[in-house]
């Protein structure tokens, strides 16, 4: 039911038959940069996370999952992580504003979690998250989709400390 890495005819459409959810290949990694460019004010240290993970992206345990519009737009996109024994993490959900409110994130989110559930048959596997309490947007999405808050802990952006929500839910 997923996407072969690097696009292929297996995919997943979303309320408008024009979106298509394809797992990225390293091709890809340019245009996700690109588009992660408008984060860098909340995560300066998003390039350096991207060049230190370039190796492990597109891989069967660092997957990626974009959201096309047509053959080509990039429109949304989810990093995840299957760190083992069950624990799988988002590490980025992100939809360009001009689509959200389209079910986009919820598709990317449902893609990971089916993901995360066949990589593990053997155990209950959860999902982990990390996103800022003052993102009330993306704390009320992940809770109206099942996540709980677990911890609150803070980390420090551009000499700032902000208060971030860990998120988690079993699958």
């Amino acid at each position: 039911m997923f996407a072969e890495r690097g696009g292929s005819d297996k995919q997943r459409s979303c309320h408008r038959p024009e979106f298509r959810v394809v797992e990225a290949g390293r091709q890809d990694m340019p245009r996700v940069r690109e588009m992660c460019k408008p984060l860098l004010n909340d995560h300066p240290q998003l390039d350096k996370w991207f060049d230190r993970n370039a190796d492990a992206f597109c891989t069967d345990d660092r997957p990626i999952w974009l959201v096309r519009l047509g053959d080509d737009e990039i429109v949304g996109l989810l990093i995840g992580r299957f760190t083992g024994e069950g624990d799988s993490k988002c590490s980025l959900l992100y939809v360009k504003p001009e689509f959200r409110d389209t079910g986009l994130g919820s598709l990317l989110l449902q893609t990971f979690e089916e993901r995360a559930k066949a990589a593990y048959p053997d155990v209950t596997p959860f999902s982990h998250l990390n996103v800022y309490i003052d993102q009330k947007p993306s704390v009320k999405f992940f809770l109206d989709r099942g996540y709980k808050v677990t911890a609150q802990f803070f980390h420090e952006t551009k000499n700032v400390w902000r208060q971030r929500l860990r998120m988690e839910k079993q699958l």
